[in-house]
């Protein structure tokens, strides 16, 4: 048997020569994996991924975090399903690799120009946020307003 073993830097081949080594594992669960890392044969390279030419096999396969129930969309695919049910799951939908590619990005860009400014002598300031009261949440530290008399802003609690 074989199963693709995905993690941050991407996706590895595992061959399990001893089925019960998978008895128990479900699709998307956190495991770890004891073995031998080996060269693959020639006629079985896999040029679409940067791990194609090794693959890992498996000896002992041990589960860290379970799925308790069915994932509720294929990982894969996981940028056609509706806006509000990846919202839901988005601890689900950040393996999908295209959208871990954008946070990735997203982040390098920001780190970038945050270099940059600091290199031309700019500094960074974390200033308050006011804001408009929500019920939910942490209790909202309530500041007046000059402009607007018996008006009020609220500071989020994070």
């Amino acid at each position: 048997s074989f199963i693709d073993l995905r993690d941050m830097y991407g996706v590895l081949q595992v061959v399990i020569r001893e089925p019960e080594l998978l008895k128990g594992i479900k699709k998307e669960e956190c495991i770890s994996i004891d073995g031998v890392m080996e060269q693959r044969d020639e006629e079985t390279y896999n040029p679409k991924i940067p791990s194609g030419t090794i693959e890992l096999e498996a000896k002992k396969i041990t589960v860290l975090g379970q799925v308790y129930q069915q994932v509720p969309f294929e990982i894969q695919t996981s940028k056609e399903v509706r806006e509000d049910v990846r919202l839901k799951y988005r601890y689900l939908d950040l393996r999908n690799p295209k959208v871990k590619d954008n946070m990735v990005f997203r982040s390098k860009v920001i780190s970038f120009l945050r270099q940059k400014m600091t290199d031309m002598g700019f500094l960074e300031i974390q200033t308050p946020i006011l804001c408009a009261s929500s019920p939910e949440g942490a209790r909202d530290y309530i500041v007046p307003s000059r402009k607007y008399k018996g008006k009020f802003y609220a500071l989020p609690q994070a």
